[in-house]
């Protein structure tokens, strides 16, 4: 959001609405004979937030802000969060929530799409011919959980992609039927706030470790208030595309990721990463990062 500038020789009262709830309400006085009023995209920023699941309403995703000056409404307009810019999506028309406009899923594995409106859902098998569709999303910012086989439950297996369309925003997601038993899930609030789903190909690495304090005990020295704080390694396997790129390095930055951990998200940090440049025939090697168990709070405990 731009800055402000009203050209005034009076204060003016400036309010700010998000619904009808009053978010802000400051007074100016002019300088120059002009008034700028700046930082509303932090203030707007802390009302816009996704939550984390596969699938439901996006209640705080977008809402209709109000802007009055001396109670008179100047300018109303419906904001959706977005944390950083897009080189997908230069236009800023996106009603799809992610990245790119390819991305990968597999059978059997949560795969939770956002949209901004009614959508559709097309199957289409090797052959390009499509052999089913649905409808998904809703009236305004929903998830769907796009597992194909949830979408398509009778004839998933058939399929090569999925195509989606949003208004004038498309998402071709390829169904990887292979199986990788030792593959892990996460899932994460993208550069949109939105959820999204991705999954390595290989096993875990992890390294134990802990912090600990040492004292001396009747001349032995000993370990007090040991913390376990070990560490997971993951890596992404071999990307084809910048699209696919561009979601792992959407999941390395987010304010909010969780790992599938015997059958429960359990919320993770994200502490390293390691990205990966090479580019061999189209590939862009992998995404690596390490990981720690998030500490959590429940019913006056912490646990890991």
């Amino acid at each position: 959001m731009q800055d402000m500038i009203l050209s005034s020789a009076d204060s003016v009262e400036f309010q700010l609405k998000q619904g009808g709830t009053l978010v802000l309400k400051e007074t100016y006085s002019p300088a120059n004979g002009s008034i700028r009023i700046g930082g509303l995209d932090k203030v707007v920023d802390t009302c816009l937030y996704g939550d984390l699941k596969e699938e439901g309403g996006q209640d705080h995703l977008s809402a209709s802000f109000g802007f009055f000056v001396d109670g008179t409404s100047i300018l109303t307009q419906t904001l959706y969060a977005s944390h950083q810019h897009n080189t997908f999506d230069t236009s800023g028309a996106k009603m799809i929530l992610t990245h790119g406009t390819v991305d990968v899923c597999r059978p059997g594995v949560p795969h939770p799409l956002t949209f901004l409106a009614s959508a559709t859902a097309k199957l289409y098998n090797k052959a390009d011919q499509e052999i089913n569709s649905t409808s998904v999303g809703g009236v305004t910012a929903y998830t769907e959980n796009c597992d194909p086989e949830q979408l398509f439950p009778t004839n998933y297996y058939q399929g090569a992609y999925i195509l989606f369309t949003c208004g004038g925003d498309w998402l071709k997601t390829f169904i990887d039927q292979r199986e990788y038993p030792d593959a892990t899930s996460f899932l994460f609030l993208n550069m949109y706030d939105a959820p999204e789903v991705l999954s390595t190909k290989v096993a875990l690495q992890v390294k134990p470790q802990s912090t600990d304090d040492i004292g001396t005990s009747y001349g032995e020295d000993r370990k007090y208030h040991i913390e376990q704080n070990d560490e997971y390694t993951a890596d992404s396997g071999a990307l084809y595309t910048r699209a696919e790129y561009a979601q792992w390095r959407d999941l390395v930055m987010s304010r909010k990721v969780q790992v599938l951990w015997d059958g429960r998200w359990l919320p993770i940090i994200v502490t390293k990463t390691n990205y990966s440049h090479t580019m061999r025939k189209g590939s862009f090697g992998g995404v690596g990062f390490s990981f720690r168990m998030a500490r959590q709070r429940d019913n006056g405990m912490i646990t890991l």
